[in-house]
């Protein structure tokens, strides 16, 4: 069903005691790019009466999870809810190598009924009753009948798993929020989820204490957006200056991948803006990672895009030598009395579509190992502070950092701060890097 048309991956038996009798590989490519991996596995019989035996099929099940990552597992069963439905569905429920991988209920066998998904609503509290959760379901028939007299539902099936398929374990474009405390971050990672996921904060100090990703969907394309803690003037923040970078370093180095970066700012460019950007854009990310800018609080400006044109304010990003791919002028607040809710739905598209136009198709990840040192490679004196801290940089990255502070003419007190905040974050990131390498 998954494959392309007429092709015939898997054997498929019309015996209640199956044909897979192991586990079977079947990658098959999608049109979004990527090829997905579908395990076939063997049935969980009800009985001992087929291709394998229950506790063969359940310990064949139990290895599989242990062995491969799993990004997805779809749970099939026919159109009744039996017992053994809930024994299973715990199988790899409470394995402890699940991870976090998402589960999905594809329910079978219903061709016969005009709208497929009457199963899932007439069935849904029994489900809860026999506490089974999923992150997705489809109501489908995997069978295109005698002369292909269900051919049409057939095709809708296919393309019902292949969304949730995509939706849950697709390619996501990690997107990273950041900037000062009180510039907006929280509003605009609500306005491009499309509802409030995270927490707005009126006071300057702000409220978000560590980095929070939040999913999303549209043009096709799925994000995971980051709402971070904001990058204060100094350390009256609820968290610190250098916390917020520490932090912020972190969550980079984590990342499988970086797609996009949006700077955020209210009003003004403040006088700590060239820092914080060029630590980002130029040291951290090696100016491999695009950034946009968004400026919020526009909610006098009949036109928020006039604030570019005020005062020379397009030319203060020049003067600074912050060079953004896009600069979206915006108002991130509703108003107490949905008076601004026109203008922020014109935003929410902006902001929507300058993402999806400056968003990598391929996330930053290959040149990051290039870009910073290879685990215990040679070791360089950190150069950039007055610590007695080592750390294993690369001389390209080394660089960097000296330029940086030149460039910025940091004081010493703070040049000392922020090399202490890279070295710490960085040995954390190692350390938790040693720990997931296979012994």
């Amino acid at each position: 069903m998954l494959g392309g048309p007429g092709e015939q991956l898997a054997t498929v038996s019309g015996r209640i005691d199956g044909v897979t009798r192991f586990n079977c590989s079947h990658p098959i490519p999608y049109r979004d790019g990527c090829t997905y991996n579908f395990w076939d596995t063997p049935g969980l019989n009800e009985s001992d009466y087929g291709t394998m035996s229950s506790q063969q099929a359940i310990q064949n099940l139990q290895d599989l999870i242990k062995e491969r990552r799993v990004d997805l597992f779809i749970y099939c069963i026919r159109d009744r809810l039996v017992d053994i439905i809930r024994f299973n569905y715990e199988l790899v429920w409470k394995n402890p190598h699940r991870g976090k991988a998402p589960i999905l209920l594809v329910v079978t066998g219903l061709e016969e009924i005009d709208d497929m998904e009457e199963w899932w609503h007439d069935n849904e509290k029994t489900i809860k009753t026999m506490k089974m959760t999923f992150d997705g379901h489809a109501c489908i028939t995997s069978w295109k009948g005698k002369k292909n007299m269900y051919a049409d539902k057939y095709n809708k099936s296919a393309a019902k798993i292949w969304g949730l398929v995509t939706e849950h374990c697709g390619p996501r474009h990690n997107v990273i929020v950041f900037g000062e405390a009180g510039a907006g971050k929280s509003s605009i990672v609500n306005m491009i989820v499309g509802k409030d996921v995270a927490k707005v904060s009126s006071g300057i100090n702000g409220c978000t204490f560590e980095n929070d990703a939040y999913k999303a969907t549209f043009g096709h394309r799925h994000f995971v957006i980051y709402d971070t803690a904001g990058l204060n003037e100094g350390d009256e923040g609820r968290v610190s200056h250098w916390q917020a970078i520490r932090g912020l370093y972190t969550l980079i180095r984590q990342l499988d991948g970086v797609s996009l970066l949006i700077y955020c700012m209210r009003g003004r460019i403040k006088k700590n803006a060239k820092a914080n950007w060029d630590l980002f854009n130029k040291v951290i990310c090696g100016e491999k990672v695009p950034i946009i800018a968004i400026v919020t609080g526009l909610e006098n400006y009949e036109d928020p895009g006039q604030f570019l044109r005020d005062g020379g304010n397009l030319n203060v990003f020049k003067e600074l030598g912050m060079e953004p791919k896009d600069i979206g002028c915006v108002v991130s607040f509703k108003g107490s009395r949905n008076e601004f809710a026109e203008m922020y739905n014109k935003s929410q598209i902006k902001v929507r579509t300058l993402v999806t136009k400056h968003c990598l198709q391929k996330s930053w990840r290959e040149d990051k190992d290039r870009w910073f040192a290879a685990i215990y490679s040679e070791a360089y004196n950190s150069g950039f502070c007055f610590t007695r801290s080592r750390l294993d940089y690369s001389a390209q990255m080394r660089k960097a950092l000296e330029e940086f502070v030149k460039e910025t003419g940091m004081e010493p007190d703070d040049t000392e701060k922020l090399g202490g905040t890279l070295v710490k974050a960085e040995k954390k990131f190692r350390r938790g890097f040693l720990r997931g390498l296979p012994a």
